[in-house]
């Protein structure tokens, strides 16, 4: 049986070695490439306390008035559930904006703007209050280990409308979401606020 682990751990690699690709550390199966370059083992479970990072683009995430979100914000693509964002206790300000610069495609209408967060528990939260199986799923890729996924239950599949109970899922996590613009474009460093 496959075990998680639910809190981060130190690893010194003086102390337990790593021979293979995944070791046991108190009775639970890890795999070396979950750790942050500091040493610290990001576990599976996305505890309800994380900060969740959403890099936003515009004008595709945001209405006319600037500063408020739209539900697209937090639409997965076509025939996916998931909707990309890095735990912020897991890497900081400056990666989730350099990351989201990367991304950004100005020919579709994705021009990087700034960050929104939102607490794991918020997410699980609206979710419940509205009989919906959204969660916050740990799923690193190479370029961000950090990286997780917002699952809302549902599949948007092409030419078919979504349904007032999913749309208001989305549209409640973008009225809670944080927004915060990005105010210095140029610099790689983030410098707009804490991210809270």
């Amino acid at each position: 049986m496959e075990h998680t682990l639910d809190v981060h751990q130190v690893y010194n690699p003086m102390v337990a070695p790593f021979n293979t690709s995944t070791e046991v550390l108190n009775g639970a199966e890890i795999n070396k490439d979950n750790y942050t370059e500091s040493g610290i083992l990001i576990p599976n479970i996305v505890a309800d306390s994380e900060r969740i990072v959403r890099t936003v683009y515009a004008p595709i995430h945001l209405k006319k008035k600037v500063n408020e979100l739209r539900y697209q914000a937090f639409s997965s693509p076509v025939d996916m559930d998931e909707i990309s964002v890095t735990r912020l206790e897991y890497s900081n300000a400056d990666f989730c904006k350099q990351s989201g610069k990367e991304n950004e495609k100005p020919d579709k209408r994705r021009t990087y703007f700034g960050l929104a967060v939102l607490l794991a528990s918020e997410v699980r939260e609206v979710s419940r209050s509205l009989d919906m199986q959204g969660d916050v799923i740990y799923s690193p890729i190479d370029s961000n280990i950090a990286h997780a996924d917002i699952k809302l239950g549902f599949t948007p599949i092409k030419d078919q409308q979504l349904t007032g109970e999913q749309i208001l899922l989305m549209e409640t996590l973008a009225d809670q979401a944080r927004l915060f613009p990005d105010n210095d474009m140029d610099s790689n460093a983030w410098t707009s606020g804490e991210l809270n």
